[in-house]
């Protein structure tokens, strides 16, 4: 039924929360678990007009974060190793729910699976929410798996 199951992550310990759902799922169907991490691009003083006293090497911190985040994604796959399903590692570079929505549209992904922060109030409003844009933008299933609030202090 779902060739390709997609498992946004965000380096945290909450997103991975959706790992257990998305590998029976794969598991059930006989699917490929893609884990995708996004590397946030800084927003660069010269894209805003300014300028800065100390040179900075963004494309040399961005590399270094890239492959902060593939080490990570290593060691989450190492992990699943023992559920025996056919895992795929994957980094994408931008704004996170963009980047997510290309991601599934190009590798025509179908189910994503995510957990939920469940940010709500001031915090929900400034950073808004991935899974709420993504939940709008996509039209394959999403799975959204909720973190109970005792669990959200603790990340």
């Amino acid at each position: 039924m779902f060739e390709k199951i997609l498992v946004p992550l965000d380096g945290s310990s909450l997103s991975e929360k959706a790992l257990p759902h998305a590998v029976e799922l794969a598991r059930k169907f006989g699917s490929e678990l893609i884990l995708l991490r996004v590397v946030i691009l800084p927003v660069r003083p010269e894209d805003v007009g300014m300028e800065t006293m100390v040179p900075l090497d963004f494309p040399a911190l961005e590399d270094k974060k890239t492959e902060q985040i593939q080490a990570s994604l290593r060691r989450v796959k190492e992990r699943l190793k023992a559920d025996g399903v056919p895992v795929r590692l994957e980094v994408e570079r931008g704004a996170p729910a963009a980047a997510i929505q290309k991601f599934v549209k190009r590798e025509q992904v179908g189910l994503v699976v995510m957990s939920s922060h469940g940010r709500t109030g001031f915090s929900g409003w400034v950073y808004g929410s991935v899974a709420g844009k993504l939940l709008k933008a996509l039209t394959c299933p999403v799975l959204l798996v909720r973190i109970p609030p005792k669990e959200l202090s603790s990340d």
